[in-house]
Protein backbone atom coordinates (compact mmCIF):
# COMPACT_ATOMS: atom_id res chain seq x y z
CA UNK A 1 0.00 0.00 0.00
CA UNK A 2 3.04 2.27 0.65
CA UNK A 3 3.68 2.30 -2.93
CA UNK A 4 0.55 1.96 -4.22
CA UNK A 5 -0.32 4.53 -7.02
CA UNK A 6 -3.71 5.22 -6.03
CA UNK A 7 -2.32 7.24 -2.86
CA UNK A 8 -3.19 10.97 -3.31
CA UNK A 9 -1.50 12.86 -0.61
CA UNK A 10 1.29 12.07 2.03
CA UNK A 11 0.92 13.67 5.69
CA UNK A 12 3.85 13.97 7.64
CA UNK A 13 3.00 15.07 11.98
CA UNK A 14 4.26 17.73 12.98
CA UNK A 15 4.62 17.05 16.49
CA UNK A 16 5.41 13.38 18.60
CA UNK A 17 2.71 11.17 18.97
CA UNK A 18 2.40 8.33 21.79
CA UNK A 19 3.00 5.65 19.20
CA UNK A 20 1.01 3.09 21.73
CA UNK A 21 -1.72 4.84 19.91
CA UNK A 22 -2.67 2.05 17.22
CA UNK A 23 -5.36 2.63 14.55
CA UNK A 24 -8.06 3.87 16.12
CA UNK A 25 -5.77 6.47 17.96
CA UNK A 26 -4.06 7.80 15.02
CA UNK A 27 -7.25 7.74 13.20
CA UNK A 28 -9.20 10.02 15.84
CA UNK A 29 -5.59 12.06 15.94
CA UNK A 30 -6.39 12.60 11.78
CA UNK A 31 -9.69 13.84 12.09
CA UNK A 32 -9.77 15.61 14.96
CA UNK A 33 -6.61 17.14 14.98
CA UNK A 34 -5.17 17.31 11.54
CA UNK A 35 -8.53 18.23 10.13
CA UNK A 36 -8.55 15.59 7.52
CA UNK A 37 -10.27 12.50 6.28
CA UNK A 38 -8.71 9.16 7.67
CA UNK A 39 -10.52 6.81 4.98
CA UNK A 40 -9.12 9.19 1.75
CA UNK A 41 -6.24 7.87 -0.49
CA UNK A 42 -3.39 9.22 1.37
CA UNK A 43 -0.79 8.24 3.99
CA UNK A 44 -0.90 9.47 7.54
CA UNK A 45 3.16 9.84 8.91
CA UNK A 46 3.66 9.71 13.11
CA UNK A 47 6.53 10.25 14.64
CA UNK A 48 7.74 9.47 18.57
CA UNK A 49 9.54 11.92 20.93
CA UNK A 50 12.63 10.43 20.24
CA UNK A 51 12.48 10.41 16.48
CA UNK A 52 13.45 6.66 16.32
CA UNK A 53 9.91 5.11 15.19
CA UNK A 54 7.63 5.97 12.96
CA UNK A 55 3.84 4.27 12.54
CA UNK A 56 2.08 5.02 8.59
CA UNK A 57 -1.70 4.68 8.76
CA UNK A 58 -2.97 4.00 5.30
CA UNK A 59 -7.05 3.13 4.74
CA UNK A 60 -7.59 0.41 2.06
CA UNK A 61 -10.97 -0.60 0.05
CA UNK A 62 -12.11 -2.57 3.03
CA UNK A 63 -9.87 -1.62 6.17
CA UNK A 64 -6.78 -0.11 7.64
CA UNK A 65 -2.92 -0.96 6.84
CA UNK A 66 -0.41 0.25 9.86
CA UNK A 67 3.09 0.01 9.36
CA UNK A 68 6.04 0.26 12.19
CA UNK A 69 9.40 1.18 11.42
CA UNK A 70 11.87 0.88 13.97
CA UNK A 71 15.79 2.33 13.88
CA UNK A 72 18.07 0.11 15.11
CA UNK A 73 20.20 3.27 14.71
CA UNK A 74 20.22 6.82 14.59
CA UNK A 75 17.19 9.01 14.41
CA UNK A 76 14.83 10.06 11.99
CA UNK A 77 15.73 13.82 9.99
CA UNK A 78 12.23 14.87 11.20
CA UNK A 79 11.45 18.51 10.64
CA UNK A 80 11.45 20.83 13.12
CA UNK A 81 8.10 20.94 15.45
CA UNK A 82 5.45 23.37 14.79
CA UNK A 83 1.91 23.81 15.38
CA UNK A 84 -0.42 20.69 15.11
CA UNK A 85 -0.77 20.90 11.10
CA UNK A 86 0.26 18.23 9.14
CA UNK A 87 3.35 18.55 6.23
CA UNK A 88 2.07 17.51 3.25
CA UNK A 89 5.42 15.90 0.86
CA UNK A 90 6.03 13.68 -2.08
CA UNK A 91 6.29 10.02 -1.47
CA UNK A 92 9.91 10.65 -2.60
CA UNK A 93 10.21 12.76 0.37
CA UNK A 94 8.87 10.29 2.27
CA UNK A 95 11.25 7.46 1.42
CA UNK A 96 14.14 10.23 1.85
CA UNK A 97 12.92 10.66 5.47
CA UNK A 98 12.65 6.92 6.01
CA UNK A 99 15.92 6.45 4.86
CA UNK A 100 18.03 9.18 7.37
CA UNK A 101 17.69 12.09 4.65
CA UNK A 102 16.13 15.80 5.20
CA UNK A 103 12.96 16.57 3.27
CA UNK A 104 14.82 19.10 0.95
CA UNK A 105 17.68 16.85 -1.76
CA UNK A 106 18.43 19.50 -3.90
CA UNK A 107 22.06 19.16 -3.79
CA UNK A 108 22.44 15.67 -1.89
CA UNK A 109 22.55 13.32 -4.81
CA UNK A 110 25.36 15.90 -6.61
CA UNK A 111 27.93 15.89 -3.28
CA UNK A 112 27.48 12.22 -2.73
CA UNK A 113 28.05 10.96 -6.22
CA UNK A 114 30.71 13.45 -7.01
CA UNK A 115 32.71 11.94 -3.22
CA UNK A 116 32.08 8.71 -4.59
CA UNK A 117 33.63 9.09 -8.14
CA UNK A 118 36.40 10.66 -6.38
CA UNK A 119 36.73 7.64 -4.56
CA UNK A 120 36.12 5.20 -7.72
CA UNK A 121 32.41 4.23 -6.95
CA UNK A 122 30.16 4.15 -10.12
CA UNK A 123 26.86 5.16 -8.36
CA UNK A 124 23.88 4.26 -10.12
CA UNK A 125 20.31 5.14 -9.80
CA UNK A 126 18.01 2.60 -7.84
CA UNK A 127 14.20 2.92 -7.57
CA UNK A 128 11.13 0.33 -8.06
CA UNK A 129 8.46 -1.67 -6.60
CA UNK A 130 6.84 -4.17 -7.56
CA UNK A 131 3.43 -1.85 -8.64
CA UNK A 132 5.90 -0.51 -11.12
CA UNK A 133 4.84 -3.43 -13.72
CA UNK A 134 1.38 -2.07 -14.23
CA UNK A 135 2.00 1.45 -13.67
CA UNK A 136 3.70 3.09 -16.63
CA UNK A 137 3.10 6.19 -15.07
CA UNK A 138 5.50 5.15 -12.21
CA UNK A 139 8.16 4.09 -14.45
CA UNK A 140 8.20 7.28 -16.81
CA UNK A 141 7.95 9.67 -13.28
CA UNK A 142 11.37 8.46 -12.32
CA UNK A 143 12.96 8.08 -16.26
CA UNK A 144 11.53 11.82 -16.43
CA UNK A 145 13.45 12.95 -12.94
CA UNK A 146 16.85 11.02 -13.86
CA UNK A 147 16.53 12.77 -17.31
CA UNK A 148 16.28 16.02 -15.19
CA UNK A 149 19.00 15.04 -13.32
CA UNK A 150 21.76 13.85 -15.40
CA UNK A 151 21.23 17.22 -17.82
CA UNK A 152 21.76 19.07 -15.05
CA UNK A 153 24.60 17.58 -13.06
CA UNK A 154 28.43 17.98 -13.63
CA UNK A 155 30.35 14.81 -15.24
CA UNK A 156 31.69 13.89 -11.84
CA UNK A 157 28.08 14.68 -10.87
CA UNK A 158 26.32 12.15 -12.81
CA UNK A 159 25.14 8.67 -12.17
CA UNK A 160 26.61 6.18 -14.12
CA UNK A 161 23.62 3.32 -14.76
CA UNK A 162 19.91 2.96 -13.64
CA UNK A 163 18.93 -0.10 -11.18
CA UNK A 164 15.74 -1.52 -10.62
CA UNK A 165 14.28 -3.05 -7.79
CA UNK A 166 11.11 -4.42 -8.79
CA UNK A 167 10.28 -7.82 -7.28
CA UNK A 168 7.65 -8.83 -10.03
CA UNK A 169 6.29 -11.54 -7.77
CA UNK A 170 5.63 -9.43 -4.81
CA UNK A 171 2.91 -7.54 -6.71
CA UNK A 172 -0.95 -7.91 -5.52
CA UNK A 173 -2.04 -9.59 -9.17
CA UNK A 174 0.58 -12.29 -9.70
CA UNK A 175 -0.60 -15.48 -8.22
CA UNK A 176 -3.83 -14.23 -10.50
CA UNK A 177 -2.36 -13.42 -13.44
CA UNK A 178 1.29 -14.42 -13.62
CA UNK A 179 1.25 -14.81 -17.27
CA UNK A 180 -0.05 -11.29 -18.01
CA UNK A 181 2.82 -9.53 -15.34
CA UNK A 182 5.41 -11.28 -16.77
CA UNK A 183 4.86 -9.80 -20.06
CA UNK A 184 4.62 -7.07 -18.52
CA UNK A 185 7.86 -7.12 -16.36
CA UNK A 186 9.69 -7.76 -19.90
CA UNK A 187 8.35 -4.77 -21.68
CA UNK A 188 9.26 -2.71 -18.74
CA UNK A 189 12.78 -4.43 -19.00
CA UNK A 190 13.00 -3.31 -22.83
CA UNK A 191 11.87 0.33 -22.13
CA UNK A 192 14.20 0.59 -19.34
CA UNK A 193 17.23 -1.03 -21.11
CA UNK A 194 16.18 1.39 -24.37
CA UNK A 195 16.58 4.31 -21.87
CA UNK A 196 19.91 3.56 -20.15
CA UNK A 197 21.29 2.69 -23.82
CA UNK A 198 20.04 6.44 -24.47
CA UNK A 199 21.60 8.01 -21.54
CA UNK A 200 24.47 5.78 -22.16
CA UNK A 201 24.19 4.35 -18.91
CA UNK A 202 24.84 0.80 -17.58
CA UNK A 203 21.49 -1.31 -16.69
CA UNK A 204 21.17 -3.48 -13.68
CA UNK A 205 18.65 -5.06 -11.65
CA UNK A 206 18.20 -7.38 -8.69
CA UNK A 207 16.45 -11.35 -9.23
CA UNK A 208 15.87 -13.88 -6.80
CA UNK A 209 18.25 -16.78 -6.57
CA UNK A 210 15.23 -18.97 -7.50
CA UNK A 211 14.29 -16.95 -11.17
CA UNK A 212 15.71 -19.41 -13.63
CA UNK A 213 13.04 -21.71 -12.61
CA UNK A 214 10.05 -19.20 -13.63
CA UNK A 215 8.73 -20.06 -17.36
CA UNK A 216 7.95 -18.02 -19.70
CA UNK A 217 5.83 -18.17 -23.24
CA UNK A 218 4.59 -15.65 -25.11
CA UNK A 219 5.24 -12.77 -27.08
CA UNK A 220 8.99 -12.62 -26.09
CA UNK A 221 9.41 -16.38 -27.02
CA UNK A 222 10.06 -19.20 -24.75
CA UNK A 223 12.31 -20.15 -21.85
CA UNK A 224 13.05 -19.56 -17.82
CA UNK A 225 13.39 -15.87 -16.86
CA UNK A 226 16.74 -15.65 -15.70
CA UNK A 227 18.39 -16.43 -18.92
CA UNK A 228 15.76 -14.26 -21.01
CA UNK A 229 17.12 -11.07 -18.51
CA UNK A 230 20.97 -12.12 -19.10
CA UNK A 231 20.49 -11.19 -22.68
CA UNK A 232 19.06 -8.16 -22.33
CA UNK A 233 20.81 -6.84 -18.79
CA UNK A 234 24.40 -6.03 -17.91
CA UNK A 235 24.20 -6.29 -14.49
CA UNK A 236 22.36 -8.37 -12.20
CA UNK A 237 22.33 -8.88 -8.39
CA UNK A 238 21.53 -12.48 -6.78
CA UNK A 239 18.82 -12.22 -4.17
CA UNK A 240 21.26 -15.32 -2.64
CA UNK A 241 19.62 -14.41 0.79
CA UNK A 242 20.47 -17.71 3.28
CA UNK A 243 23.10 -17.39 6.45
CA UNK A 244 25.39 -19.78 5.55
CA UNK A 245 27.85 -19.94 2.31
CA UNK A 246 28.59 -23.52 1.67
CA UNK A 247 26.02 -26.67 0.66
CA UNK A 248 23.20 -26.82 -1.22
CA UNK A 249 21.12 -24.59 0.39
CA UNK A 250 24.18 -21.98 0.94
CA UNK A 251 24.70 -19.02 -0.83
CA UNK A 252 27.66 -20.67 -3.21
CA UNK A 253 24.50 -23.52 -3.72
CA UNK A 254 21.64 -21.51 -4.73
CA UNK A 255 23.58 -18.96 -6.64
CA UNK A 256 25.03 -21.68 -8.58
CA UNK A 257 22.29 -21.59 -11.62
CA UNK A 258 22.48 -18.14 -11.97
CA UNK A 259 26.09 -17.64 -12.32
CA UNK A 260 26.60 -20.37 -14.72
CA UNK A 261 24.05 -17.98 -16.88
CA UNK A 262 26.25 -14.84 -16.23
CA UNK A 263 29.27 -16.83 -17.57
CA UNK A 264 27.60 -17.83 -20.41
CA UNK A 265 26.25 -13.99 -21.71
CA UNK A 266 28.99 -12.17 -20.32
CA UNK A 267 26.77 -10.22 -17.27
CA UNK A 268 28.50 -8.54 -14.02
CA UNK A 269 26.82 -10.76 -11.70
CA UNK A 270 26.88 -9.76 -7.83
CA UNK A 271 25.88 -12.25 -4.86
CA UNK A 272 24.10 -10.42 -2.26
CA UNK A 273 23.14 -11.08 1.66
CA UNK A 274 20.57 -10.09 3.74
CA UNK A 275 21.36 -8.51 7.45
CA UNK A 276 18.01 -7.03 8.42
CA UNK A 277 15.74 -8.77 11.03
CA UNK A 278 13.39 -11.11 10.15
CA UNK A 279 10.67 -12.81 12.31
CA UNK A 280 11.73 -16.34 13.63
CA UNK A 281 10.17 -18.33 10.42
CA UNK A 282 13.27 -16.26 8.43
CA UNK A 283 16.05 -16.69 10.66
CA UNK A 284 18.03 -18.88 8.21
CA UNK A 285 17.23 -16.10 5.11
CA UNK A 286 19.63 -13.47 7.22
CA UNK A 287 22.74 -12.84 9.31
CA UNK A 288 21.25 -10.53 11.91
CA UNK A 289 21.84 -12.85 14.66
CA UNK A 290 25.04 -14.23 13.65
CA UNK A 291 26.83 -11.04 14.05
CA UNK A 292 29.45 -9.54 11.66
CA UNK A 293 32.15 -12.19 12.16
CA UNK A 294 30.08 -14.96 10.62
CA UNK A 295 28.88 -13.18 8.40
CA UNK A 296 32.69 -12.39 6.75
CA UNK A 297 33.44 -15.64 7.66
CA UNK A 298 30.63 -17.05 5.17
CA UNK A 299 31.55 -14.34 2.61
CA UNK A 300 34.68 -14.99 2.44
CA UNK A 301 33.85 -18.56 1.53
CA UNK A 302 31.83 -17.37 -1.47
CA UNK A 303 34.32 -15.09 -2.60
CA UNK A 304 36.85 -18.13 -2.53
CA UNK A 305 34.14 -20.40 -4.46
CA UNK A 306 34.01 -17.50 -7.28
CA UNK A 307 36.83 -15.60 -7.24
CA UNK A 308 38.32 -17.43 -10.70
CA UNK A 309 35.00 -16.82 -11.65
CA UNK A 310 34.69 -13.60 -14.12
CA UNK A 311 31.35 -13.39 -14.16
CA UNK A 312 31.51 -12.43 -10.01
CA UNK A 313 31.38 -8.28 -10.27
CA UNK A 314 31.11 -7.94 -6.86
CA UNK A 315 29.22 -8.82 -3.11
CA UNK A 316 26.16 -6.68 -2.00
CA UNK A 317 24.65 -6.26 1.58
CA UNK A 318 21.23 -5.84 2.25
CA UNK A 319 20.91 -3.21 3.98
CA UNK A 320 23.48 -0.96 5.14
CA UNK A 321 21.63 0.37 8.65
CA UNK A 322 21.39 -2.83 9.68
CA UNK A 323 24.46 -3.91 8.16
CA UNK A 324 26.42 -1.31 10.26
CA UNK A 325 24.31 -2.11 13.62
CA UNK A 326 25.15 -5.77 13.22
CA UNK A 327 27.72 -6.84 16.82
Amino acid sequence: MIHDTTIEQVYLAQRATDLRKSIDGLAAIVKEEFDLNPFSSSLFVFYNRSRDKVKILVWDHNGFWLYYHRLEKGTFNWPSEKDGIPLSVTRRQLRWLLDGLPLHQKQAHREFISKATVNGIRMHALDGAPEWVTDQKMQKAFLKWLNSYQKAALANEKFKGIHLDVELYEHEQYEEKPRDLLVRYQSMMITMRNQANTLNLEFGIDIPFWFYSVMYNNKYGKGNMAEWLCKHVECITIMAYRDTGAGTDGIIGISAAEMKLFHKYNVKGTIAVETGRLTEDYKFVTFYEEGKDHLYEQLNLVYEHYNAEPALYGIAIHHYNSWLAMP
